[in-house]
């Protein structure tokens, strides 16, 4: 939109400037197509209904809203536009339900016009910091007011938002495990397919990239949230925190560059088999098939997808989590420490 953006003002300027040259130069010629499409007067947003030109700027995302409101401030700055924005990228923050109020007190970090302009802008900078520094971004949520430092509103804002990077969010609830039983209670993963709900799951926490006590954890809450959502699956708790590690194991057997000899469908099941003999090989057969026809469990990994619609993924690390389907305890050597 940012192009189109600049299109329109260079065609406003180019008809308002360009008119009166074309009727000193063409004025009786009037088979000039293109000469008579320029001196057509070119409509400003100004003149449309306030409901359409909302509308065309509704398309623009905030870096092109803040250069339309150059030219259209007071359309460009409307709250409903930055509003949505808000809504778009922050399902929820805890200072939304205060928005619904009369007008904040002189003062106030909201004080000033356009509220959600504001809003937007203040948690846009504060997402940026999460990125790197996890536990800062939310304090500074916390500091100006936007979030209150509850576990349960904080879960709220890490489930609702889509630009909070997954590697942070691991970070975070690493340290913050009040957080992450509100975070994982608020999953639904009714009717949804594991690997559906996998893929759902680690799309907002990325797993840890070595089999660890957090992983563990990770997956045991997983592995319950789901039975709960699902308690005629077929499985019970235990066979789906084995077949979570399983599909862990499988994508990266699949999607990893360093994986010379990938698993055979065949193979998949006889891992499985002896260990979860309440799930059935067609069972075992379709999960399988799932991570082969779209992809790995970690959406993370799926960045990088050719335009010829293969599967190659990129994996910094060699069968990262260990092998899980060996009975005797068996020391693992990475081939980098990542």
């Amino acid at each position: 939109m940012g192009h189109g953006y600049s299109n329109i003002r260079n065609y406003r300027g180019h008809v308002t400037g360009g008119n009166r040259g074309y009727q000193r130069h063409h004025g009786n010629n009037h088979n000039n197509t293109d000469a008579t499409a320029l001196s057509e007067p070119f409509h400003d947003l100004k003149e449309f209904p306030p409901e359409i030109a909302l509308s065309i700027l509704s398309n623009l995302n905030a870096t092109d809203l803040c250069l339309a409101s150059c030219v259209w401030r007071d359309l460009a700055e409307d709250e409903v536009l930055w509003r949505s924005l808000c809504y778009s990228k922050w399902a929820y923050t805890s200072v939304y339900s205060k928005m619904k109020l009369p007008p904040p007190t002189e003062g106030s970090r909201f004080a000033q016009k356009p509220v959600y302009k504001s809003l937007y802008l203040l948690l846009d900078e504060a997402s940026l910091v999460y990125s790197f520094r996890p536990h800062q971004g939310v304090k500074y949520l916390v500091d100006n007011n936007v979030m209150r430092d509850e576990p349960d509103e904080i879960a709220k804002l890490i489930h609702g938002t889509t630009v909070f990077y997954g590697r942070s969010t691991q970070i975070f609830l690493k340290d913050r495990r009040d957080v992450l039983d509100s975070f994982v209670d608020l999953q639904n993963f009714t009717d949804v397919s594991l690997c559906d709900s996998l893929r759902a799951f680690f799309s907002k926490i990325h797993p840890p990239e070595q089999r660890g006590e957090f992983l563990e954890v990770l997956v045991e809450m997983f592995a319950g949230r789901y039975h709960e959502c699902n308690p005629n699956c077929g499985f019970n708790k235990e066979s789906v925190a084995v077949l979570c590690y399983s599909l862990l194991l499988l994508s990266v057997d699949l999607y990893s560059p360093h994986v010379k000899n990938k698993m055979s469908k065949r193979e998949f099941i006889r891992n499985n088999r002896p260990m979860m003999a309440d799930v059935s090989a067609d069972t075992l057969s379709d999960i399988y098939d799932d991570v082969y026809m779209n992809g790995h469990v970690v959406p993370s990994a799926q960045k990088d997808t050719p335009k010829d619609g293969s599967h190659r993924r990129r994996f910094p690390f060699y069968r990262p989590y260990g092998a899980i389907f060996e009975f005797k305890p068996m020391e693992m050597k990475l081939s980098c420490s990542c």
